[in-house]
This record gives C-alpha cells, structure tokens and sequence, in this order.
C-alpha cells in the first residue's frame, strides 16, 4: 500500500504487478523439462529486471534484488495458501492448561509462567517461536494454530517487502541524494533490517536493539496480544506501518478501528539532553523545548490528514498520537536485562512493566478519544488488567 505522502515525493521505480506474474512463472516451471518455456522466463526476467552479479552480488542491479525478494515473497505466499509449516531457526517448547485456558512456559530457573495466545502471537516481533507439534492435535487449539502458523508467513513477508521498500528507495529513487534527513533515515533502516537477518540466521533473537527501538517494539507488542486475545469482542486490531508511513509520516504502528485507524508514532530517538532530563536528572522529559518541537510535528501532521481528507483523499491514518517515555528510558533498559536473564520468558519484556504504567501511562494515550476510550469504557479498561493480571504482571511499579 503506498503512503500518503508517497506520491508527492517518489515516482514509481519498479513494476512489482509484473515483477509478481514473472516470479510466479519462474517458480511454476522450476520443475518441468520444457528448456525452450524456461529459456524464454529467465529472458523474460532479465529484460525487465537486469543480470545478476555472480561475482559481486552487490554490484546487481536494484531492479534484480528486488525482484529476487518477489521470487521469495512468492514462495513464502505459495506455502501459506497451501498450509505449510513457515521454517523458523528455532523453536522453544510450551505447554496448554485448559481448565485456565492459558499457555504454560518454563522459564529459567525452572519456574512456570502463565501466557495468553496474544502473547505468543506478540513474541513473533521478537524473534521467538513454538513448537506446536504436541499441541495441534488438541480441538481446542486447531484455530490457534492455524493463525499462529499464518502470522508467522506475514512477519515474514512483511520483512521482505520492507527490504524491497529500502532498496527501491535508497538505490532507484536515490533519496540519500536528495533529502539528507529522509535518505540517512532510509539507509539506517536498511542496515537495521541487515542486522536482524543476520542475527535470525544464527538462531538469535531480536532483543540486542538501542533501547528507543524495544520501546517501540515493547509498545506494539503490547497492541498486538491485546489485539489478538481482546480484539474480536472489542472491535479493534493493529497493524504495523510501513517504511514510508514510518519515516515520511512519524507512524511506528496503526490502531484499526471500525472506519477510523489511529497512528501511533513512538518517540525513540531523544538526543542527549533528552535522556538527562528524563532520567540522569529527573527533570520531565514532556517540559523540554525537544519534546514540544516533536509535538509540534505531529500536529502539523495531523492538519495534513485532515486537509487531505478534505480533498478526498486518503491518507494513512485518521489521527496521530505521540508516545513519549520520557524518565523510563532507564527502564526500558533495565526491565530487557530482566527479561534477557530470565531466558526470554515467553510473552516478551513488556509483560514485566507494572500494570499501572502500561495501561494508565501508555495504553490510555493510544485509546483516548475513540470509542475504547478508557473514561468512555470502563469495561474494556478492567478486561484489559484482569488479562494482565492473570498471566502475573505487579499492579504497580512501587
């Protein structure tokens, strides 16, 4: 899906409708003795798409790497729609109590902890997979498992149309010479993105992040096991934005709700007077001059959705809230050290925030003024932390 401000900055660089048909054809005939049909594909592929440089793979043309992810992209939604188990490095094991209705993980230390399905959805953000050979069997679990199987084929494939996205960006449409600020921020995702690959392939997980980012992360991590245990009956999803609506338009995950969806925009990248004020110095991070310059940009973004739903056009979101951390920076750091030596208990860190400031400090921002708004729905508020009560998180931070 293209942005909103998309169209006013890039022309279109590469033909994925075509680049689609053509992978599809390579992968439909990897298998046939017709020489002459797979002649005529791989001719076909090259014309349009370039030569790949056997000796120096980063030397291929932009078009070509793309279209080579499109040929994986293809493979991944084949295996999908035909129900194949998605391959992941490593899978950790988990057990199903069914009188509570809740997943059971050994965490380090032998202790047992108690998970929703949502956190097990949510752990797919941080690189952390189940085994579910002994559980599928289970009537109770047959869905579970089907969309377990079918959110891990779209992290994956949203992995590959982001580097698609980068490499359309940085390498066809050449932002890094044009727009210092946008082109540097696309080559930092891009590296970004490298490094989780790299760290997927040794069978490690996603957590070795600067702590703005597993913020970010720990916030939508957050959203998604709601979203998945709550979101049926309540009405709501989350889904995560795009590179483009991340670095053109401030957005880190979009709040769906019935014909409005929310922006959320994390605030993760404070500059050094940020992170004295919000913790070495316990000053309110929210008071500075930094934080109501970002607030500033974030109003002005949100008179652009508006001005453009005006015209009628569409743009990503219908409103934008700004999610800052302020003084829990040191925190975020503290509470992934937590969770790092307790062997990554399932459900992810966020799960060893109090309850407290995750509803009332982060939760409550995003809902404020739709229809789940937590003064408005008393009882979607106390859903949520008895949810949270039941799989063991503290009250409060004291």
């Amino acid at each position: 899906m293209p942005s909103f401000e998309r169209n006013e900055q890039f022309k279109p660089g590469f033909d994925y409708v075509q680049a689609a048909d053509l992978a599809r054809q390579k992968i439909e005939i990897e298998n046939s003795n017709d020489k002459k049909l797979k002649s005529q594909v791989k001719n076909r592929i090259k014309e349009n798409f370039g030569s790949i440089d056997t000796l120096n793979p980063e030397k291929t043309a932009a078009t070509r790497k793309i279209f080579e992810l499109e040929v994986d992209r293809q493979r991944l939604l084949i295996a999908k729609e035909s129900g194949k188990q998605p391959e992941v490095v490593s899978t950790r094991q988990i057990k199903y109590d069914p009188e509570q209705q809740m997943f059971v993980f050994k965490a380090k230390g032998g202790y047992k902890v108690k998970r929703t399905a949502g956190d097990l959805i949510s752990d797919i953000n941080w690189g952390l997979y189940y085994d579910f050979k002994d559980l599928e069997a289970k009537p109770e679990l047959a869905e579970f498992v089907k969309n377990y199987r079918a959110k891990i084929f779209d992290a994956q494939l949203d992995e590959l149309e982001e580097e698609q996205l980068l490499i359309e960006r940085i390498e066809i449409d050449k932002v890094e010479h044009h727009d210092s600020g946008i082109g540097k921020a696309y080559l930092k995702a891009y590296e970004a993105l490298n490094k989780r690959k790299a760290r997927r392939l040794k069978g490690e997980n996603d957590s070795e992040l600067p702590s703005g980012f597993v913020f970010e992360k720990m916030i939508r991590c957050l959203l998604t096991k709601l979203a998945y245990d709550l979101g049926v009956k309540w009405n709501f999803d989350v889904s995560k934005a795009t590179v483009d609506d991340d670095i053109i338009n401030k957005i880190d995950a979009i709040l769906e709700l019935t014909n409005r969806r929310r922006g959320i925009g994390v605030e993760k990248e404070p500059n050094e007077s940020d992170l004295k004020k919000g913790y070495q110095v316990t000053l309110i991070t929210s008071g500075s001059s930094e934080f109501r310059h970002k607030q500033d940009q974030v109003r002005k973004k949100q008179e652009n959705f508006q001005l453009a739903k005006a015209r009628g056009e569409k743009p990503p979101v219908d409103d934008l809230v700004l999610i800052n951390p302020g003084e829990e920076f040191e925190d975020v750091a503290s509470t992934l050290k937590i969770w790092n030596k307790q062997g990554m208990v399932a459900g992810g860190p966020e799960n060893f925030l109090s309850i407290e400031r995750s509803v009332e400090k982060y939760l409550r921002d995003i809902f404020k003024g739709t229809k789940l708004d937590f003064d408005k729905n008393p009882e979607f508020l106390d859903e949520i932390k008895q949810s949270f009560r039941d799989k063991g998180m503290k009250e409060s931070d004291k």
